[in-house]
């Protein structure tokens, strides 16, 4: 996966739980503003072996039409002039050739129906204050093995 920012290794580290993914969440969630819960618990074998938890994202990023806002896990803000903010949020987040699990951190968010105005010359309606995009980037997250029942955590440590 070249396709992506700072080169990575991750780290996997297996856990001692006997709970169900939904209580790992559900314990995760109240403590954080920011979390998700990728789940996959039927489908086709390979795309519901596992799911996925992350919360406490290393940033949120915030794209508008003309900036992107960086909201560092510190509470630090960083503000960028761009045009393409999904070209910034591209670059935040780290690369890695393991491809042990499907997910082993990146961006995690939503994209306005807007954001279209970004590629298409059509006229601009939206409310120019609020974001157009919004991701959490996350560096580290737990994987519940749904064949095995095991519980992981994944932590990217950066390449320098």
């Amino acid at each position: 996966m070249d396709t992506f920012g700072h080169t990575s290794i991750p780290r996997i580290i297996s856990l001692d739980y006997t709970g169900t993914q939904f209580e790992i969440y559900n314990k995760i969630s109240r403590n954080y503003e920011y979390s998700f819960l990728f789940e996959s618990l039927t489908g086709p074998e390979e795309l519901s072996e596992t799911s996925i938890m992350g919360f406490d994202p290393e940033y949120i990023v915030k794209g508008y039409y003309d900036k992107v806002t960086i909201q560092s896990r510190d509470g630090s803000l960083e503000t960028i002039s761009a045009d393409e903010p999904l070209v910034v949020i591209k670059d935040l987040v780290q690369k890695t050739d393991v491809q042990t699990y499907r997910y082993l951190g990146g961006a995690v968010g939503i994209i306005n129906y807007d954001a279209i105005r970004l590629w298409e010359k059509i006229p601009k309606r939206h409310n120019t204050t609020e974001p157009i995009m919004e991701f959490g980037i996350y560096n580290d997250g737990i994987l519940f093995d749904n064949k095995q029942k095991n519980l992981y955590i994944f932590i990217m440590t950066k390449i320098e």
